[in-house]
């Protein structure tokens, strides 16, 4: 199903388009979330306003390193190629773009994005 403007605007969703306006900030929060999810800092952060810190530990809230992970960026449009010069990487193995679905079966049968 398509997001159209008659099928959004009764459940009160306003749909926008500004194509080339925010291509270089949805770039900046892509990579401020890759940054922050695997090592918790939004959960980190609430628990010291709360004051439930616990203080220090060797293990806790360390979550995850991304050193060495792959970055799978679905699309280069825009917004894709942004992110990509954020990270300073260039498309290795670029994913077929069409409509067949045949990429995801590729990324599937790799483990690339989904596994």
């Amino acid at each position: 199903m398509a997001l159209t403007i008659s099928t959004s605007l009764p459940h009160g969703i306003t749909v926008t388009n500004t194509p080339g306006v925010l291509t270089e900030d949805t770039a900046d929060m892509t990579i401020t979330l890759i940054l922050a999810v695997p090592r918790r800092l939004v959960e980190g952060e609430r628990l010291m306003r709360s004051g439930e810190w616990p203080g220090w530990s060797l293990s806790f809230m360390l979550g995850r390193s991304i050193w060495g992970k792959r970055l799978g960026i679905v699309g280069m449009g825009r917004i894709g190629t942004a992110l990509a010069r954020r990270a300073r990487i260039r498309a290795r193995d670029p994913l077929p773009q069409s409509k067949s679905g045949r990429g995801q079966d590729r990324i599937r049968s790799r483990g690339y994005l989904l596994g």
